[in-house]
């Protein structure tokens, strides 16, 4: 999530620059998106595996 100042910033920022940082900032928030996705996952296993293991 990008702030407004952040946003105000990067509007300032001539082309080809702002393109860049934004895409830059769009795989950033991806990744950032797939590191929750796979910390629940393992959460998830592993509470089950402890169900299991009862």
């Amino acid at each position: 999530m990008i702030n407004s100042e952040l946003l105000k910033r990067i509007n300032d920022l001539e082309e080809p620059n702002r393109s860049f940082l934004m895409k830059l900032l769009q795989d950033v928030e991806q990744v950032t998106q797939k590191d929750e996705v796979r910390n629940a996952l393992r959460t998830n296993i592993r509470e089950h595996v402890a169900k299991e293991m009862k």
